[in-house]
């Protein structure tokens, strides 16, 4: 869906332009920051006293999306005046193929600094097939924003992005190897980066070995960091395993290296933690569905597992319910789901979701039509592609043009 005429980019600025503003929530009073334009993003410095501000400009362009057209990032006074350019680039339509534009990119607040700017340059003209010893660099700039930018420390392969830690100057920083299919995690410094640690390094699509992404936690000040305890993170994931995922959350302790499971999906339903009450550490505010119920939240406590039991966790029946959603169709409650595995006859093995009638039994009804909805990916080997993702034990909330409706004609 790209802009193809001038009359497409007349109408794109048109629906596209906002008035930046500064609203009072309690008295409804706004002051307008800047001028009409193009905003994508505007973020407040953690110390309240410098915007973030990303924004699209002219020229336009009919061969990449909006998102690659010309544009600035800016850093601005808290009243709205432009303090410095971070990046003016022009229209990015002569990017490499699984490359990245040259220029700043992932520009962001270090949310454990008062004013201080972070972003991601390529070393490689963004190019993944050229050789250079490091594709990109981490860059810096902190207030008043008057000097050079500051390397930080340089990545050997692409930076897929970071995320702050309790910690000033750590950071988790995500790289991606693209001719391996590989992701590495690291523990950074900014202020020592020859303390930089590997925590993760696996295979991107090695579902069954994932550990998990950090839950982070938003402060009163509006900063968001990794969810800690202590020096360990919050680890959730979706659990991958060959007879379906079972989502768990895991503590891992960035010292030891070593995982403690808090919370684990029982084997009839599926959990997974979505967040923590307030002022309740120990109380987790979960996701529960099943394939007769249908999606809501309960508040449950998590924790190690007691010595001596098999569930990793504690006892969910101390859990309350929050909500009542409905089954939005119940005539499909009865609606039969099973995991199916085969080999394809090349040594991939192919897993799917086989849904059958409400009520109906294979040894008394016989064969039934079926339909097929089958979609290609993209897998690094064989053994990866085969490993079975998606779960038995999830409500099937149907839409409309859902293959599964067919259960209902016999299917």
């Amino acid at each position: 869906d790209l802009l193809t005429s001038a009359a497409d980019e007349d109408r794109f600025e048109e629906l596209a332009t906002t008035v930046p503003l500064r609203v009072d929530p309690v008295t409804g009073a706004t002051v307008q920051l800047g001028p009409e334009g193009l905003y994508q993003y505007i973020s407040e410095s953690p110390d309240g006293q410098y915007l973030l501000v990303y924004r699209l400009q002219r020229p336009f362009s009919f061969r990449v999306p909006y998102a690659y057209f010309a544009r600035r990032t800016e850093v601005w006074t808290a009243a709205g005046k432009l303090v410095k350019v971070i990046a003016d680039l022009p229209v990015s339509d002569e990017v490499p193929r699984m490359g990245v534009p040259t220029g700043p990119r992932q520009v962001a607040w270090d949310e454990r600094a008062p004013a201080r700017v972070l972003w991601t340059e390529a070393r490689d003209g963004g190019d993944p097939v050229a050789a250079a010893e490091h594709r990109d660099a981490i860059m810096r700039l902190s207030a008043p924003f008057d000097r050079k930018p500051e390397l930080a420390f340089l990545v050997t392969h692409r930076c897929l992005g970071w995320t702050n830690l309790d910690a000033a100057d750590a950071l988790l920083m995500v790289e991606r190897d693209r001719d391996r299919r590989w992701l590495t995690t690291w523990r950074c410094d900014l202020s020592d980066p020859g303390r930089n640690k590997v925590i993760f390094d696996l295979a991107e699509d090695d579902d069954y070995a994932d550990p998990g992404s950090p839950m982070m936690a938003l402060h009163p000040d509006g900063t968001r960091t990794v969810r800690q305890d202590g020096p360990a993170i919050l680890l959730r994931g979706d659990g991958a395993t060959p007879e379906g995922e079972r989502p768990f959350l895991d503590r891992y302790d960035l010292v030891t290296g070593q995982a403690t499971r808090l919370f684990s999906s029982p084997a009839d339903a599926y959990e997974t933690v979505l967040c923590f009450a307030a002022g309740a550490a120990g109380q987790a505010v979960i996701w529960h569905e099943s394939p007769a119920e249908p999606p809501n939240l309960y508040l449950t406590p998590v924790g190690p597992a007691p010595v001596g039991t098999a569930r990793p966790g504690p006892d969910t029946s101390q859990s309350r319910q929050l909500t009542g959603w409905p089954d939005p169709h119940p005539q499909l409650t009865g609606m039969d789901k099973q995991l199916i595995v085969t080999d394809r006859g090349d040594g991939v093995q192919l897993s799917g979701l086989l849904h059958t009638p409400p009520g109906y039994v294979a040894t008394r009804d016989g064969p039934l039509p079926l339909v097929i909805w089958a979609y290609p990916y993209d897998f690094g080997n064989a053994g990866t592609a085969g490993q079975v993702r998606g779960a038995t034990t999830r409500f099937t909330r149907l839409t409309a043009s859902d293959p599964a409706w067919f259960v209902l004609r016999g299917y």
